[in-house]
């Protein structure tokens, strides 16, 4: 999974909101201090998924993801590849 700008901006939110540091995170979500240094500063692109779990799971949320793949008109899966999308499940 691609890690975006969006998932470090909104785990920092819920730190700053939850008053926890990063020694703290790391410690609870089982993830290595230097990969959520990392993941703050953009550089941890393809971090595993489950690390992200693990982090939004400290602040009881779980990721929903799913992989888009429609169908054409007669049922068959569509030939042109589709990216997973992931959203946040309070």
């Amino acid at each position: 999974m691609r890690i975006t700008s969006e998932w470090p901006s909104l785990v920092h939110a819920l730190m700053t909101e939850r008053g926890l540091s990063e020694r703290k995170l790391a410690s609870v979500a089982n993830v290595h201090r230097s990969t959520l240094r990392r993941f703050f500063r953009g550089e941890a692109y393809h971090m595993p998924v489950e690390h992200l779990e693990r982090l939004l799971a400290v602040f009881g949320y779980e990721l929903d993801a799913m992989l888009s793949a429609p169908y054409d008109r007669e049922g068959g899966r569509c030939p042109t590849p589709h990216r997973p999308s992931a959203h946040v499940v309070a």
